[in-house]
């Protein structure tokens, strides 16, 4: 065997039992001073072993100072730092906010560390954070925090009361975040004073948490002012969402009671014929407060072409073998049919036509398309003039309410996995949501109960993914952005409807209206109803009311 490899061999023997140098935490020790006012003073003396891997120049430190109360609102905390030494030397310190903790650097971007042992001390006074009920005062602190990157070999905290304080009950965990691991012991135990350590190592990621309480009265408790603005400027993303919200609940009451509130009902009367002189297709269109409902378009067609056809202006005869009918100018002229209506006749029978028929089947008629098209537009400058449906109004609402909603929902988000949820519920929410509502709209705009419940379900695709939207919007916020996130939606909804509102005269139509819906209803159903069987009297009245 060659002499150089007996050394080698025996190296290799012994490798085992050779440890490499490693970065820890060899020791973790906190002092807490709880003051009388509430609020802590921490010595934090974190003791490690550097090599040059991941400590190179310094350490860092996170501390949560912003926590999610049970209700789903958030408590804020700030910290006030009061020193930081390395070895008992000033060290250069710098802070930078993490989402819901604030991250101090300890340590000098142009100072390079030597391998070795080095001692550090962060020193902090931390808001009133401490869970105060009626007859107990409780200190929940977690010593170690969960976040460090290397074992822990050693940790321990020495609690510190006011004067007069008696611990009551006292418990400490260890391990991960949630974890109930019982590794620790209490070392020393006075009426104020409390020491305690873990017994086990820490390994990355896991920590020591520490709980104990005593009787109450010893701790200022700020009053319920005091506690509620608190509250507001913690949440002050909610609370100016929350301000919005009821600015936009005061404009649109506001606006509705100058142009929404509809005016007072006029005296019922029974009538026997349309007010004034209306066409039945007006009529419906004013009695509908426009194409909603049962009262569509081709509605609109239908009652327009038995209306002429009753008053001689048109001829409708069915078309030979074949499905459909054909309309035929009738004996009146146009110019006898009313002011309205002449140029919708005009339009289905142009001159360049002449009396030339229209031959209604399965196919596109051009002379039938420009006469609805000036049908709907004449229709909608009619319904103008006697009800507003105040858009402009409501979309100035719509302004106010959507910063409301986004402040509510964006503003206390903190961290990137916070924000990537609530950008995403976002865009879910509205870019499903504002598609579903208008296909909604347009089901609840149909004719019959079929094609509401097929234009429902086409809804329906748009709509299953708003529910996962506002999940993912709670899971980044809290319950309660949620709710007010909701309420914007229900007051831009509610108001849409609420805002519309007729004129005074368009209000003395539609009570001339029902009055007239009363008489055709009541007085002369059953005539009507008897009309084909009827003497020729009942007929003439068929014909009159029909449209």
């Amino acid at each position: 065997m060659p002499g150089w490899l007996k050394p080698l061999l025996l190296l290799c023997a012994v490798l085992p039992g050779v440890t490499l140098a490693q970065e820890v935490i060899e020791d973790f020790a906190v002092e807490l001073q709880v003051r009388n006012d509430g609020r802590l003073d921490v010595t934090e003396r974190i003791t490690v072993q550097a090599e040059g891997d991941k400590i190179q120049r310094g350490i860092y430190r996170d501390i949560p100072v912003t926590y999610r109360l049970p209700g789903g609102l958030l408590r804020k905390t700030p910290i006030d730092l009061l020193s930081a030494t390395r070895d008992g030397e000033a060290e250069s310190v710098r802070r930078e906010s993490q989402g819901a903790y604030q991250r101090f650097y300890l340590g000098s971007p142009h100072i390079q560390l030597d391998p070795g042992r080095y001692v550090y001390e962060l020193r902090y006074r931390v808001d009133p954070q401490l869970l105060q009920r009626p007859d107990e005062d409780e200190l929940y602190w977690n010593v170690t925090g969960n976040a460090w990157a290397f074992p822990i070999l050693q940790a321990s905290a020495r609690v510190r009361l006011p004067a007069g304080a008696k611990i009551g009950q006292l418990a400490g965990y260890t391990g991960a975040s949630g974890a109930q691991g019982r590794g620790y012991r209490v070392v020393e135990l006075t009426d104020d004073t409390l020491l305690v350590e873990a017994t086990v190592v820490l390994p990355p990621q896991q920590g020591f948490t520490i709980a104990l309480d005593w009787q109450s009265g010893l701790i200022e408790r700020p009053g319920l002012l005091q506690r509620g603005l608190r509250l507001l400027f913690d949440n002050a993303g909610l609370t100016l969402g929350g301000l919005l919200w009821l600015a936009l609940l005061g404009y649109y009451l506001r606006t509705w009671r100058r142009v929404g509130r509809d005016p007072r009902k006029g005296l019922h009367i029974v009538r026997f014929e349309a007010p004034d002189d209306l066409s039945p297709t007006q009529v419906g269109y004013l009695w509908h407060r426009g194409f909603r409902g049962a009262f569509d378009e081709a509605r609109a067609l239908s009652i327009c072409f038995t209306d002429w056809a009753i008053q001689g202006l048109i001829r409708l005869q069915d078309r030979p073998r074949a499905e459909g009918f054909v309309i035929q100018r009738g004996k009146k002229p146009i110019e006898s049919a009313r002011i309205g209506e002449i140029e919708w006749l005009r339009r289905l029978f142009p001159a360049s036509k002449g009396d030339r028929p229209l031959e209604l089947g399965s196919t596109y008629q051009p002379r039938l398309a420009e006469m609805k098209a000036c049908m709907v537009d004449s229709l909608q400058t009619f319904g103008n003039l006697w009800h507003a449906t105040n858009r402009g109004d409501w979309a100035t609402g719509l302004a106010l309410a959507v910063p409301g909603m986004l402040v509510a929902a964006l503003a206390g988000l903190e961290g990137d996995e916070q924000w990537a949820l609530g950008i995403g519920g976002l865009l879910f929410s509205f870019g499903f949501g504002i598609p579903f509502a208008i296909m909604l709209v347009m089901a609840a705009r149909q004719s019959t109960w079929g094609k509401r419940i097929g234009m429902g379900l086409v809804a329906l695709m748009f709509g299953w993914p708003v529910p996962i939207g506002l999940g993912m919007l709670y899971s980044a916020t809290s319950l309660p952005v949620l709710l007010l996130f909701i309420a914007f939606l229900l007051q831009l909804v509610l108001f849409y409807r609420w805002l519309e509102a007729p004129s005074v005269k368009g209000q003395a139509l539609l009570d001339a209206a029902a009055g007239y819906r009363d008489y055709l209803q009541l007085a002369e159903s059953e005539v009507l109803a008897r009309a084909g069987d009827a003497p020729a009297m009942s007929i003439e009245l068929y014909e009159r009311h029909l449209p």
